[in-house]
């Protein structure tokens, strides 16, 4: 489901009670002597919720209000930061439904009007969204760990097919993260990022870890079989979130919180994303599997190849499994052009067909169940279970 969002509502949608509580104060944003820009296209005032006023007040959102040259004069406009999931149970390790989103509006209406702003519960709802994550996390019982989802994926040459500029592995291997300007993809270690975000928020990948740090005494009454792993999406720009907004559905979808609230739509996006990351796993996947049912499956397939090719393929496939495909790639440098590489990423296209017929990446399998199914997470279904033997 859907975590941080950020609405962008225009001045006629909210009214500010306490200019003050703003820093820089916000009355001259709206009424002379106003402020100047000083050579600046826009200005800005913040109100960042301190960790006394959380603690008095639960969970409160962070807001913006931003004055920017129109050409037939001046926007204001307020920009409001928030993980839904933490504003109505206090963590993210729950997840929302649809059946959350009139209440979530009530609860920041509420929440908004402690920070002296004042809206309607119909401008909430029309809230154009900027900015979205989506995630899902998934509970793994079976006494697995998140690491090794990690591990297969970081060795995984998917970059390329995600246009990703940056990754980065980080946390001892308990985060994996795909960067582009425009949007991020994040796997990491649910439990792992909220205990080093204890001992420096910096250590972590979420924002606000803080404000669910009592929550830690609960999760460590968690049965030791018990890890979660957070597939989690960023989409940072409005043209980045259309765009795949309309590649997953059919109809055109105006970027509001009441259209985007939505489990089918998350679901939908995280799949997209994960169908990608599949689709070029295919080099890594066969490298899991025995010397012996490579061979086997390079028989069985309709097109036939050589006995050097069949070699070839299966020493790629052992040294995959022991460097990982960018490991490999780095290894032989300059002696594997691209399209030596690209042909013999083509071979393993059958062959992995072949393979999955009868030994599915059981790993890979528990990921897109999860997004399959999509049922909705609650911790509470878990703090008190008895681990699974």
């Amino acid at each position: 489901m859907l975590d941080t969002i950020v609405l962008k509502l225009n001045s006629k949608q909210f009214t500010i009670s306490d200019h003050s509580k703003f820093t820089d104060n916000t009355k001259n944003l709206f009424e002379p002597p106003f402020k100047a820009f000083c050579g600046s296209k826009y200005i800005k005032s913040i109100q960042n919720p301190t960790k006394a006023q959380i603690a008095a007040h639960g969970y409160l959102p962070r807001l913006t209000v931003i004055k920017a040259k129109a050409s037939d004069g001046f926007l204001i406009t307020l920009k409001i930061e928030l993980s839904a999931p933490k504003l109505m149970f206090g963590n993210n390790f729950d997840e929302l439904e649809d059946k959350h989103f009139d209440m979530f509006c009530v609860l920041l209406k509420q929440k908004l009007s402690l920070m002296a702003v004042e809206v309607t519960l119909d401008a909430i709802r029309q809230a154009n969204i900027v900015a979205i994550h989506y995630s899902k996390n998934i509970v793994l019982t079976d006494y697995t760990r998140c690491a090794t989802y990690l591990d297969k994926l970081h060795k995984s040459d998917i970059s390329a097919a995600l246009d990703i500029n940056q990754r980065d592995y980080r946390n001892k291997g308990h985060a994996l993260k795909y960067h582009a300007n425009s949007y991020e993809l994040t796997f990491y270690d649910k439990l792992k990022d909220l205990a080093a975000s204890k001992r420096s928020e910096k250590r972590a990948i979420e924002n606000d870890n803080f404000t669910q740090h009592d929550f830690l005494e609960e999760i460590n009454k968690m049965p030791k079989n018990v890890e979660i792993l957070r597939m989690e999406l960023r989409l940072n720009t409005p043209k980045k979130l259309n765009e795949i907004v309309k590649k997953v559905t059919t109809n055109k979808t105006p970027l509001t919180i009441k259209n985007l609230f939505s489990q089918e739509l998350a679901q939908k996006v995280l799949l997209h994303y994960w169908s990608i990351i599949e689709s070029n796993l295919k080099l890594y996947t066969i490298s899991q599997h025995k010397p012996d049912d490579l061979i086997f499956a390079i028989e069985k397939q309709s097109k036939k190849l050589s006995i050097a090719k069949t070699l070839k393929l299966v020493g790629l496939a052992t040294l995959i499994k022991q460097h990982g495909i960018r490991g490999v790639r780095s290894l032989f440098g300059q002696h594997l052009s691209s399209s030596a590489w690209y042909n013999l990423k083509n071979d393993t296209l059958d062959i992995k067909a072949t393979l999955d017929e009868y030994q599915p990446d059981k790993y890979m399998q528990v990921v897109k169940s999860a997004l399959q199914d999509f049922q909705t997470v609650k911790m509470t279904n878990h703090l008190n279970s008895k681990a699974q033997q």
